[in-house]
């Protein structure tokens, strides 16, 4: 070999390294993304038992060699499905969060303020709410459908379990405002209830009829603010 050509091939192998380095290319990167899209699909539709390899694939439109280079463990396939779900829903999510915050905060409301203050609070949380469910884009009702099933059935990988359950007590916190201002000693059970009212209401606008959906759960919601407010 003449030591040109061991020059060149020294270049070339150096080029190979920088550019595996430098992470995924941005058409491998949008690969990436469709293989992930494929599984929140999939999980929707079908639950998280149901998203193997091949299901992905199918649903995302490529080869099942493609899906199983990006991603050789189905554990870790289905971890960063949800990684990509929680990235999609943050934006959306976060600001009928700070929304419902800001309610409770500015509106200055303890259990021995005016019954009238307490029901108009009551009511401004329920619009927020309710508004977060008026979302009917088919793509944000997947992303809410994959969500319930992870939350459910994602029992069986570790990682994909914690990552889960700390996007509970994420949530959780921020729900449990409304107990805590009002005085209560079990703000962070009551904040875990109301997210698991949140879970069933989201369920409920997957499955329901939407004339039946809104009376019910504004009725559910009612309830539980009458409850932590005292009305």
């Amino acid at each position: 070999m003449t030591e040109e050509i061991s020059e060149q091939i020294s270049k070339s192998a150096d080029t190979k390294r920088a550019t595996r380095n430098q992470g995924p290319t941005p058409k491998g990167e949008r690969t990436r993304r469709q293989i992930l899209d494929g599984a929140i699909f999939v999980v929707a539709e079908q639950g998280v038992a149901a998203a193997t390899h091949r299901a992905v694939a199918k649903a995302a439109g490529v080869s099942l060699s493609t899906t199983t280079y990006y991603f050789t463990s189905l554990d870790d396939l289905l971890t960063q499905a949800f990684v990509r779900l929680s990235e999609r829903t943050d934006q959306n999510n976060a600001g009928t969060v700070l929304e419902y915050e800001t309610a409770i905060a500015n509106s200055g409301v303890t259990l021995d303020s005016p019954l009238q203050e307490r029901i108009a609070l009551r009511d401004e949380l329920l619009l927020i709410l309710l508004d977060y469910f008026d979302r009917t884009a088919d793509d944000w009702r997947v992303l809410m459908r994959a969500e319930v099933r992870f939350l459910f059935e994602a029992t069986r990988i570790a990682d994909l379990k914690t990552r889960v359950t700390a996007r509970r007590n994420m949530t959780s916190d921020s729900l449990s405002s409304l107990s805590a201002a009002v005085g209560s000693k079990h703000a962070r059970i009551e904040g875990e209830m109301m997210h698991d009212l949140l879970l069933l209401a989201e369920f409920n606008a997957l499955t329901w009829p939407s004339e039946t959906l809104k009376p019910a759960t504004r009725d559910r919601f009612t309830r539980f603010f009458d409850w932590i407010l005292n009305i």
